[in-house]
């Protein structure tokens, strides 16, 4: 809750400095965001601010949308984390777009719900990060079917939460094989195959807990801070090969 405090905060600042006391203040939302979300449904502060009737951003929007589309034609992809949440949405836009994505998660119901919504474009396989071997074979599957060309290292959870003088030894290892370790496999079996086939892409899911105290357990937070050290130092090891 801090850091939707704290990131409201930040939007309300932003807001004030440009347009002024808020419209809706007095309507008692939560948030900041919550009011200025409020405001921009209605279709007259849209068309003031924008210039533009929905109807015609809709049109702008389809455009784009038409523009962009298909971008991941002929791809292979694999999603960690692919369940649910920004996983789920990552995998079903990636099939959106022309990819075939090897879905990969704990949650087998969910998983498999999942690749029934594809037409045969999603492969879901069981998978837990905290298993060098369950990486890997999700790697080598779609690698198999003809090369991988993206990899979300997405999966995760919170881990532990006791503090640094209190947590365990197991609760520490825990957290950081789920968060930091499963991210380097991922990068370690996936890169050779796609520096092979002349490269590829590799998404590493961090957190705003990366860059600042009090917005998640030390644990995890640490995870995430290795997370984005590491996705710099894979990237200069992996310059070579470009």
């Amino acid at each position: 809750d801090k850091a939707a405090h704290h990131i409201d905060q930040r939007v309300k600042s932003f807001w004030v400095e440009r347009h002024g006391n808020h419209p809706l203040d007095s309507v008692g939302l939560r948030y900041p965001s919550q009011r200025i979300a409020a405001s921009c449904a209605n279709p007259k502060f849209q068309k003031r601010v924008t210039g533009r009737s929905a109807a015609a951003r809709m049109i702008g929007k389809t455009s784009m949308r038409g523009s962009l589309a298909m971008r991941f034609s002929g791809k292979r992809a694999v999603v960690t984390g692919a369940a649910a949440g920004i996983g789920r949405a990552t995998v079903l836009r990636l099939v959106d777009e022309g990819a075939e994505v090897w879905a990969g998660d704990i949650d087998e119901a969910a998983g498999l719900d999942l690749a029934q919504t594809s037409n045969g474009r999603i492969h879901f396989q069981r998978t837990d990060v905290t298993k060098a071997e369950d990486i890997e074979a999700l790697i080598l599957a779609a690698d198999a079917a003809g090369g991988i060309d993206v990899l979300f290292n997405n999966a995760g959870a919170g881990g532990a939460r006791a503090k640094i003088d209190a947590i365990t030894p197991d609760e520490w290892d825990y957290t950081q094989n789920l968060l930091l370790r499963s991210v380097a496999l991922g990068i370690r079996y996936a890169a050779p195959l796609m520096a092979a086939r002349g490269g590829g892409a590799i998404v590493n899911t961090a957190s705003i807990a990366a860059l600042q105290t009090g917005a998640a357990p030390t644990a995890y937070s640490v995870a995430k801070a290795g997370v984005l050290h590491l996705t710099k130092m894979a990237a200069a090891d992996l310059a070579q090969h470009h």
